[in-house]
């Protein structure tokens, strides 16, 4: 599964040189998880597939904290 390696990279790349907020941002930057979250945590989708919620997620709306860094 490509999220799940995406993950796992991400999580080995981060280790001991980043801090555990931003590798949890990075990892819910993946619309197939927030896409998950949002359907069990919020009960206006919990009636959406998940392909709708994650069509809801713009393209450019989830920020890692990467934006106006010099």
């Amino acid at each position: 599964m490509k999220v799940k390696n995406n993950i796992s990279t991400t999580m080995r790349t981060l280790k001991g040189r980043e801090t555990k907020d931003k590798a949890a941002k990075n990892i819910f930057s993946y619309k197939p998880i927030m896409g998950n979250i949002l359907k069990y945590t919020v009960a206006e989708y919990s009636s959406c597939s998940l392909e709708e919620i994650m069509n809801c997620i713009g393209g450019d709306t989830i920020r890692t904290g990467q934006l106006g860094a010099p």
